[in-house]
């Protein structure tokens, strides 16, 4: 509560407890891992990029030393988002080269959320007509497993490269 909905001031207000509960030792790897993604992606909401950097290299790290591809793939869905709102293609595109690695090929949620970054990282490079089939998979595949943010998000995005092509 306080990334998706509510006042944002909760998630400032609750990430100092939460970032304390994922050093705990009796803490399970997953459920660490997940605090971890919690935390990355709520730099990634308010925007603080240094510090969901910081925090995507420590669940990434975490899921390698631990081997739970399922922590990499979440380090490099936001790594990637976060590079590119700094602008740094080629690096949202090594965190997309990763996500392609550790992805579960026939998994719908994992390649929904490759193929949303790949149409984010297309219509930065200004291409936008090779972002239309990645549009379009990322969309059937969401309307399958994301939840509803994630199904409009993918309908806003493929409309946005409908625009920008003058269609």
């Amino acid at each position: 509560y306080g990334l998706s909905t509510g006042p944002l001031d909760i998630a400032r207000r609750a990430r100092p407890a939460l970032e304390r509960l994922v050093e705990h030792a009796e803490v399970t790897v997953l459920t660490a891992g997940w605090g971890r993604f919690i935390l990355a992606y709520s730099h990634c909401v308010i925007w603080n990029p240094a510090a969901g950097l910081e925090a995507v290299t420590r669940l990434e790290r975490m899921g390698e030393d631990s081997g739970l591809d399922p922590l990499v793939r979440l380090a490099a869905i936001i790594g990637a988002h976060l590079e590119l709102g700094t602008g740094r293609l080629h690096l949202a595109q090594a965190w997309l080269d990763k996500l392609d690695r550790v992805a579960e090929s026939g998994k719908p949620y994992d390649e929904a959320s490759y193929a949303n970054a790949k149409v984010y990282l297309l219509l930065h490079l200004g291409q936008p007509e090779l972002a239309v089939e990645p549009a379009k998979k990322a969309l059937r595949l969401f309307d399958e497993a994301g939840t509803y943010f994630h199904r409009t998000l993918a309908r806003v995005n493929l409309a946005a490269t409908h625009l920008l092509l003058g269609d």
